[in-house]
C-alpha cells in the first residue's frame, strides 16, 4: 500500500528537519509543492526571494534527512490549488498531509488498524506548543485537544474532497466541493502532532505571517490604511503603493505572531477558555524540541538587536520585543531602560510586559512606566530580572502614537551600552543659566557623584582615559548610567516625568531643584 507525504512549503525551513525526521520511518516518498502565491509575488521578489522556489535551506534539509522526494515548483493561485497539486502527485495508495512545523509521533498499532480497515480518513491529535514542555489546550475544564484529519486513502477520497477535511486559511477563496465529507474518520487518532507554529525562527515565520495578513486583506481590506479600508484588497499592488514591501516586512517581523505570541484568531496566545498543560513527548523528541527552542530564543535575541538599525511599525499599534532570556533583555535594555527614537513627534506611548506561566493564572500582565519627550520614548524595564521559576515566556509590548497621524512610524532603539562620549541617545541638558564649571562644582559638592565607583561600575565604557564626571554629563546620564550608589538615574526620571519631558540631566535637576522642591530621593537599588 505505502504512504506518500505531500509537503506544501515556501521558505518555511526552521523546524523542517525535526518535522521530517519524525516521518522518516513511515513515508516512502515526499512530494514537495514549492512556491509563493501569485498575489505575494511582488512582495517576495522585492525582499530578494525567488517566487517559484524556496531558498537553499529547504533543499539542504531535505537532502540531509534522506527521505526520497520529488518537487513541483511554481507560483499558485491559492492554497486550494497548491494542496490539490500535492495530493494528486502522491503515487501511493495513502497520502499524508505534511506541514513544515509539525512533529508527528505515530501510534503504530492504530496506524496498522487503519491501513487494514475500510476507513478512508485518519486523524491526529494537535498539540500547539508554547515551549517544548507545555502545550495549549482549548478548554481548561476538559483539556480538549483538537483533532485534525491527516491521512487519506486516495482510492476513495478525491483531491477536491480531501480539502474539506484539512485546515485551510481561505478567506477570499472557496472550496470546489464544500462540505463534502462523505467518509467518516477512523475512530482513534493514528498520531500525535507537536505543532510548532509559535516557535518558528522569525525569518522563517515572516512569510507565514505575511501570508496570513495579506490573505485576510484579500477578503476584508486593510483597516489601518484609509484608502484600502472597507473593501477587499483585489490587487496587492494597491497595498504596496501605500507602504513599501520593506516597511510591511518590518511590521510583520515585529508582530506578536512572528514572535510566537498569537495564532490567527487567538488573542495573545490564551483565550479565556484555554489553558496550558505539560506535553507528553518521548525523551528523544523532547530533546529535539529543546534544541529547536534554544535556536528559536537565540533568533529572537538577534531580532531585538536589529532594532539598533531601526524598523518600521504601525502607528498606534503594538509591536513586540522578546524578553524571555537575559540576552534578549540585554539586547534592548542593558541598563534596565528601553530607549527609542521615532521619526516623528510622539503623542502618547503605552507599554506592558506579558508573561506565560506554568501555574494559574497562565497569562499575566505587568504594566510598566513609559515616558515620551518629543521624538523620544523610554520604558522602565528595571524590575525585570532573570525569568522566574514558573515563567515560561516573557515579552514587552509597546504602542506608540505619533502626532502626525501617519500610517507608519520608524522606530530605532538606542543601546544604553554604547561606549561613545558623543552619545546620540536621549540628550539631557544641564542649565542655560550655569557655566560648565558651576555645574561640575554643584555635582561634586553634592557627594552624589563618585568617580571611582563610576569607573568600576561601568568597565565596558573605557573610562580610564576620560574624566568620569565629563562622561556622565555628556553620555552617562543619556544612557541611564548611575552616578553613584546613592542616586538612580532611572528612578528619578520615571518618578518625575516632567524632568524627562524637559530634557534636563536628572542628577543636576535633583541637586539644583528637585531636593529643594521635596522630590523623593531616588535611591540606587542596583548598586
Amino acid at each position: 500500500m505505502g504512504i506518500t507525504g505531500y509537503l506544501q512549503i515556501y521558505n518555511d525551513w526552521s523546524r523542517l528537519e525535526v518535522s521530517l525526521r519524525s516521518l522518516s520511518e513511515h513515508v516512502d516518498e515526499i512530494v514537495v509543492v514549492d512556491g509563493a502565491y501569485d498575489w505575494m509575488k511582488q512582495y517576495v521578489e522585492t525582499l530578494g526571494w525567488h517566487p517559484e522556489r524556496s531558498e537553499r535551506e529547504v533543499y539542504d534539509i531535505l537532502d540531509k534527512v534522506g527521505i526520497p522526494y520529488r518537487v513541483i515548483q511554481g507560483t499558485w493561485r491559492n492554497q486550494i490549488e497548491k494542496r490539490t497539486a500535492g495530493y494528486n502527485a502522491c503515487r501511493s495508495q495513502y497520502a499524508l498531509r505534511i506541514d513544515a512545523d509539525e512533529v508527528l509521533t505515530f501510534d503504530d498499532a492504530q496506524l496498522s488498524q487503519f491501513l487494514t480497515s475500510d476507513y478512508a480518513v485518519a486523524a491526529m491529535r494537535m498539540h500547539l506548543h508554547v515551549t517544548p514542555d507545555y502545550v495549549l489546550v482549548d478548554n481548561k475544564d476538559t483539556k480538549w485537544i483538537s483533532i485534525q484529519p491527516v491521512l487519506f486513502d486516495k482510492q476513495k477520497v478525491s483531491a477536491e474532497a480531501h480539502l474539506n477535511y484539512i485546515f485551510l486559511v481561505l478567506t477570499a477563496d472557496a472550496l470546489p466541493e464544500p462540505d463534502q465529507k462523505q467518509f467518516p474518520t477512523f475512530p482513534q487518532p493514528i498520531a500525535s502532532c507537536s505543532h510548532l507554529s509559535l516557535l518558528r525562527h522569525p525569518r522563517s515565520a515572516l512569510l507565514r505571517g505575511s501570508y496570513y495578513h495579506i490573505n485576510w486583506m484579500r477578503a476584508h481590506g486593510v483597516g489601518w490604511i484609509p484608502n484600502l479600508r472597507g473593501r477587499p484588497l483585489s490587487d496587492t499592488a494597491d497595498l504596496f503603493r501605500e507602504i513599501a514591501p520593506e516597511q510591511f516586512r518590518d511590521i510583520i517581523m515585529y508582530s506578536d505572531f512572528v514572535a510566537g505570541w498569537q495564532e490567527p484568531g487567538r488573542p495573545k496566545v490564551l483565550r479565556h477558555s484555554s489553558t496550558l498543560t505539560p506535553s507528553e513527548l518521548s525523551a528523544e523528541k523532547q530533546g529535539a524540541l529543546e534544541r529547536s527552542y534554544t535556536d528559536y530564543l537565540t533568533s529572537l535575541t538577534e531580532l531585538n538587536a536589529c532594532l539598533v538599525d531601526g524598523i518600521w511599525v504601525r502607528n498606534n499599534s503594538e509591536f513586540l520585543l522578546d524578553a524571555t532570556t537575559e540576552m534578549s533583555l540585554q539586547a534592548i535594555a542593558p541598563m534596565g531602560v528601553l530607549s527609542l527614537e521615532c521619526d516623528e513627534p510622539v503623542k502618547s506611548v503605552e507599554a506592558k510586559v506579558l508573561t506565560l506561566h506554568a501555574l494559574e493564572p497562565w497569562q499575566r500582565t505587568l504594566e510598566v512606566s513609559a515616558l515620551h519627550n518629543s521624538t523620544r520614548v523610554i520604558v522602565d524595564l528595571s524590575t525585570l530580572g532573570p525569568i522566574g521559576e514558573s515563567e515560561l515566556r516573557r515579552a514587552v509590548f509597546v504602542k506608540i502614537e505619533g502626532q502626525s497621524g501617519s500610517i507608519i512610524n520608524r522606530v530605532k532603539i538606542f543601546n544604553a551600552g554604547r561606549k561613545s562620549l558623543d552619545s546620540k541617545s536621549v540628550q539631557f541638558q544641564v542649565s542655560s543659566q550655569e557655566t560648565q564649571k558651576d555645574v561640575f562644582d554643584k555635582i561634586l559638592e553634592s557627594g552624589l557623584f563618585n568617580s571611582e565607583w563610576y569607573v568600576r561600575r561601568y568597565p565596558d565604557f573605557n573610562l580610564s582615559s576620560a574624566d568620569p564626571l565629563t562622561h556622565y554629563i555628556k553620555s552617562g546620564a543619556n544612557n541611564f548610567l548611575d552616578p553613584s550608589p546613592y542616586f538612580s538615574t532611572c528612578n528619578y526620571l520615571f518618578s518625575n516625568p516632567d524632568v524627562f519631558a524637559a530634557g534636563i540631566n536628572p542628577l543636576f535637576h535633583f541637586i539644583a531643584f528637585g531636593h529643594a522642591e521635596g522630590r523623593k530621593w531616588p535611591l540606587n537599588m542596583r548598586a
